[in-house]
């Protein structure tokens, strides 16, 4: 599982995290930005909670900047801001929010904290589970050398993934990505990209009586009609008949089925980008 990163320089919040997040996921602990920074890059984390208290954080001085410069490095990993009830703290949350830099803020109390901590433990275990069945349904089809830009688009797809978040990644332009992924007999990224968020949106129906209207905000759709659309366009569902119990192993054999109608054009061979994303 991806792993969960406090930003803190508090010892005390340090301990409060580690203990309740005990042997439930890895956790990772950033003095400051550039710290963070690193971190983004090697570990790709699920989700990021940053101390917004200016006494203990090194990032409080600059913190808008500097979050931007995370977001940017890191289009799809949610971050939440631990609040102290201060007004500089709340003014720089709110602002951030206001950005779309934050996924959430965590108010100064161990309850909310944990909850917040079980949810995302929970909601990135979930990601994980549906990112491997994606990667396994599609195996057979996608060449060795593809296969762990399909496992970084699966394992992000439950966000609003776009293919400039693949190409950076990847650092290479679109024109090359696009070229390997033709020749290998594999769909366009974006395609790529919709079958995963699609399989993921049913992986939330499934079984749940979740409104439609929250589990699309939870992925990040504009609206509840784009993701009845998406459904309706790579799987031929509605939100519906997506509830079925059966109908996440039906999503993902449709997948497997539309990838082996792909044919390679050459083979792959040195395709001059990074085939392990960052």
């Amino acid at each position: 599982m991806r792993p969960l990163v406090l930003v803190s320089s508090n010892d005390r919040l340090q301990a409060v995290v580690a203990a309740l997040v005990r042997s439930r996921a890895r956790l990772l602990i950033c003095a400051d930005a550039d710290e963070l920074l690193c971190c983004l890059r090697r570990h790709a984390p699920g989700t990021v909670i940053v101390d917004f208290a200016p006494e203990t954080s090194e990032m409080a001085t600059n913190l808008l900047p500097e979050l931007r410069r995370c977001r940017r490095e890191s289009p799809t990993t949610d971050m939440f801001a631990f609040v102290r009830i201060a007004p500089q703290s709340v003014r720089t949350a709110l602002a951030a929010t206001s950005e779309g830099l934050l996924a959430g803020a965590v108010s100064d109390n161990i309850a909310d904290l944990e909850t917040v901590l079980q949810s995302r433990i929970c909601c990135d275990s979930n990601r994980e589970s549906v990112a491997e069945r994606i990667a396994e349904a599609g195996a057979a089809h996608v060449p060795p050398k593809l296969q762990p830009v399909v496992r970084w688009c699966a394992m992000r797809s439950d966000k609003n993934l776009r293919v400039t978040h693949l190409v950076q990644a990847t650092g290479t332009d679109r024109k090359a990505l696009s070229n390997a992924l033709r020749k290998a007999g594999m769909p366009k990224a974006q395609t790529l990209i919709g079958w995963h968020r699609s399989i993921h949106a049913v992986s939330r129906l499934c079984g749940s009586v979740q409104s439609v209207a929250r589990i699309a905000n939870d992925l990040e759709f504009p609206s509840q009609s784009d993701l009845s659309h998406l459904l309706g366009k790579y799987l031929r569902t509605t939100p519906t008949n997506a509830r079925n119990p059966a109908s996440l192993n039906d999503a993902l054999s449709a997948y497997a089925h539309a990838l082996a109608t792909f044919e390679p054009v050459a083979k792959l061979g040195r395709v001059g980008i990074a085939l392990v994303p960052r």
